[in-house]
């Protein structure tokens, strides 16, 4: 190694991507020598610098003096090698391109000291080094390349990453920033006009991905990003596709509740895809939303792939429904009680509700998994408003539970019903089936200890219980020894 980076190198930090790293041969060959320990490709990881490091500083004021502004297409022409230091401003979600040889673009856009713009523009495999920066980072790009077409579009530079880039990335202050979100949210509790004065970005936006405590849904603050909500779903509208942009955008509008109001919030493109498959009274965390306010004070809550939202649905989380340390479980007699809510809860299944169907098939549209029906002779999907060619037959089911203090009829939708089959047969096999054949396979089931996540909701003044999640195999012996405890700390009669 050159001795001159032998300092620079010591105790230095670096973020790698999820990729395969390259070491030295554990053979004790003769040609051990030919394979030393290897860095990874520099698009796989960055080196961590530090602005208060004072070797770091020196670095950075040496070897990246140039500006947006100076880069001509004369220089780039006769070989003139540029290298930036910036803020980042935004970082887009990938998406595909038509581009030969290119399957998928993201671009990461740059403010360098003068507030002139710069776009990094990462193809393929590049793409990953975005899961190692953030919003407000500082970056130092040492060489990237620059094409002929890098100056047309006026005021933004293109770059990309060629093969003699290295990226260094100097993360912005967290503990800044979690100070300030403390402070606002300490403020907020006496001062419900506190909004007006947080602190804002060059966009007029702020920043309350550290905001510490839950939003209230009757003040959210506008011109906000990395707004985090928890709420239970109400109201799902069907897609309402809009032309954004010369192309088809997927629109869903989704209103959650809880304790503190009502929110509607407007999920585009793939958001909106993967809440077209929730449903009424399910649980959910967004997470990455966006608000604005129009012109006449209305305010939007959105959720898109360009603020890379994120959508978790707490009622289908499996590790919730097996972690005893998370999951409080309730009895068959709690939940009957309810109206509202998610309940976790180890019982028997013993049978079927009498009188009643407790089992159909029927097509669905394979990405959000509602129900199609013929139209114009083609499968045509309420729930995304389109007619559709991919679709399956899914498996919907009514079961009576008991834990011995009482029993409830419960529902079963797709998948969650499949599960309870346990691999008896597959779905299409089971459609297929004669009523009685059906019958003898469900009656294989009956006796089945399960550790179910119930969702209670109410609908036109009717109740429902439906179990969005199922454990077929739990811990019997933990569970048997839980109840014990809990009979044990009983009052005596």
């Amino acid at each position: 190694m050159d001795p001159i980076y032998s300092c620079f190198l010591k105790e230095r930090v670096f973020r790698i991507t999820n990729t395969r790293s390259i070491v030295k041969r554990t053979s004790l060959t003769k040609k051990d020598h030919l394979h030393p320990h290897c860095l990874l490709p520099t698009e796989y990881m960055v080196p961590i610098l530090s602005a208060e490091n004072e070797m770091d500083a020196q670095f950075l004021k040496q070897q990246f003096p140039d500006l947006f502004e100076d880069t001509t297409l004369d220089n780039i022409q006769s070989g003139v090698e540029y290298s930036f230091f910036g803020k980042i401003v935004s970082i887009d979600a990938p998406e595909p391109t038509t581009i030969a040889g290119r399957q998928t673009k993201q671009v990461i856009t740059i403010s360098d000291a003068m507030h002139y713009r710069g776009r990094l523009i990462l193809w393929d495999n590049q793409t990953v080094l975005t899961s190692l920066m953030r919003k407000n980072d500082s970056i130092a790009i040492r060489m990237p390349y620059l094409s002929f077409e890098a100056v047309a579009e006026t005021g933004v530079l293109q770059m990309e990453y060629g093969s003699a880039t290295c990226i260094f990335l100097i993360p912005a202050d967290v503990t800044k920033e979690v100070e300030a979100m403390t402070s606002l949210a300490t403020q907020a509790h006496s001062n419900s006009a506190i909004w007006a004065d947080m602190p804002r970005d060059e966009n007029g936006m702020t920043d309350l991905e550290w905001y510490p405590e839950p939003l209230d849904f009757s003040n959210l603050p506008a011109e906000a990003y990395n707004i985090t909500l928890l709420g239970t779903i109400v109201f799902i509208l069907d897609n309402d596709t809009e032309i954004a942009s010369s192309r088809a955008q997927t629109r869903h509008g989704v209103r959650i509740k809880n304790k503190t109001g009502i929110c509607d919030v407007t999920l585009w493109s793939e958001c909106a895809t993967a809440a077209s498959k929730l449903e009424v009274g399910h649980v959910v965390l967004f997470e990455r939303l966006a608000t604005y306010r129009n012109e006449t004070g209305h305010l939007f809550v959105i959720g898109s792939p360009e603020h890379n939202s994120q959508i978790r649905n707490v009622s289908k989380c499996f590790g919730i429904l097996s972690s005893p340390a998370i999951s409080s479980q309730s009895s068959i007699q709690q939940i009957s009680q309810a109206t509202h809510g998610l309940f976790y809860c180890f019982a028997v299944i013993s049978g079927w509700p009498c009188s009643q169907s407790f089992e159909s098939t029927s097509l669905v549209h394979t990405s959000c998994r509602k129900p199609v029906m013929e139209l114009d002779d083609m499968p045509f999907c309420s729930r995304c408003s389109n007619y559709v060619d991919s679709t399956e037959y899914a498996f919907n089911m009514t079961i009576r539970l008991d834990d011995g203090t009482g029993s409830l009829t419960c529902l079963l939708l797709d998948a969650t019903a499949t599960k309870v089959l346990q691999s008896r047969t597959t779905v299409l096999h089971f459609a297929a089936l004669s009523p009685d054949m059906r019958t003898d396979i469900l009656s294989d089931i009956v006796g089945t200890h399960v550790l179910c996540a119930i969702t209670v909701y109410t609908q036109a003044n009717q109740v429902y219980f439906r179990v969005d999640e199922i454990d077929i195999k739990p811990n019997i012996m933990w569970q048997i020894k839980h109840l014990s405890n809990q009979i044990q700390h009983l009052p005596s009669p």
